[in-house]
């Protein structure tokens, strides 16, 4: 990848968007700027569009899809999940970079409630399956939330393939 999209915003629950965005906090999708839409064309970023996006301040990251560019200038809406997995409050800084990443073909995952295991009568894999399409990515390490049945359930991505 010969372009790099590389811009620092301001992060803001989804609660703080103009619009109900509460949706967000299903899934790792963010809401960028439309400049952010525009400078993405103009360097031809190819799709799926994956970024990266760090916590500057204590170099923590992870990565993430975009779910739309609608967001005020200077300003990125995140999951609540992820802001507390970055250790990041309303209106802290944070770097967005895009990032070409692998498709990946298994995870391992762990949930930190065995109440999960018991959904969908003991068999809460077509749950898992349907609430992970709201994941542009998963990386091994992290610790994801799964929201079924209006309860939110906290899962652990133990392994991840090809790559963490």
């Amino acid at each position: 990848m010969n372009n790099v999209f590389l811009a620092s915003y301001k992060c803001y629950s989804p609660a703080f968007h103009a619009q109900d965005k509460s949706g967000v906090n299903k899934g790792n999708k963010i809401i960028m700027p439309t400049s952010a839409l525009t400078e993405l064309g103009r360097l031809q970023i190819s799709y799926p569009m994956t970024f990266m996006i760090q916590n500057p301040a204590i170099s923590m990251k992870t990565y993430c899809g975009v779910l739309e560019f609608s967001a005020e200038e200077g300003v990125c809406h995140i999951p609540i999940w992820m802001m507390e997995n970055l250790c990041l409050n309303d209106g802290d800084d944070i770097v967005i970079r895009n990032i070409g990443l692998n498709k990946g073909t298994f995870i391992e995952v762990r949930p930190h409630k065995t109440a999960f295991i018991k959904l969908n009568n003991g068999d809460p894999k077509a749950i898992l399956e349907e609430e992970l399409t709201n994941y542009a990515t998963l990386n091994k390490g992290e610790t994801i939330n799964i929201q079924y049945a209006g309860v939110d359930y906290k899962i652990d991505v133990l392994q991840c393939k090809p790559n963490d």
